[in-house]
């Protein structure tokens, strides 16, 4: 059932990313249409032309897309048998856990990634800001993100989802 919540989670919002896309096109159109249009007048007209009323363009801001990413988590609280600790959190056979980065991880702001996001912050969709502080051997590509939560409980109920993500 969650997986058909966080596939359709992940097809509206790609859906939506769609629409503003095209709306953005639209809009593009509609002003250089404009502009050809007041150029065609101007040449259809014989007379000789003395000033040209300028065409104001409204620049949009540009924003930081938002992308898919696949989101999965992990933490290193609640783990009981020494498999679990060597499965999900080996640092903790030595002391605290530490990430890539040698940080302790902090719930709900710490997350794994592919080494080349390492360092930067990321919004993801209703979850908040996380950083990239660690890596795995499952991480791989660029919208691949574990999220650190307080214990294997929570992490296991999130299970895997489909959720906009913005590097911020």
């Amino acid at each position: 059932m969650k997986k058909g919540k966080s596939r359709l989670k992940a097809y509206k919002a790609r859906k939506r990313l769609k629409k503003a896309v095209l709306i953005g096109l639209i809009i593009d159109c509609l002003l250089w249409a404009g502009v050809f249009y007041s150029i065609s007048r101007l040449s259809k007209n014989n007379h000789q032309v003395i000033t040209i009323q300028k065409t104001i363009i409204k620049e949009v801001e540009a924003k930081t897309a938002y992308k898919v990413g696949l989101i999965t988590a992990y933490s290193c609280g609640g783990l009981k048998t020494k498999a679990e600790i060597l499965l999900n959190c080996p640092s903790l056979l030595t002391g605290e856990p530490r990430t890539a980065n040698g940080t302790i991880p902090e719930a709900n702001k710490t997350m794994a990634c592919d080494p080349i996001n390492m360092g930067k912050s990321f919004e993801i969709e209703g979850l908040g800001v996380f950083t990239c502080t660690d890596t795995g051997g499952a991480i791989n590509g660029e919208a691949r993100f574990d999220l650190y939560l307080e214990n294997v409980k929570l992490a296991k109920d999130f299970g895997t989802q489909y959720l906009l993500v913005k590097e911020i």
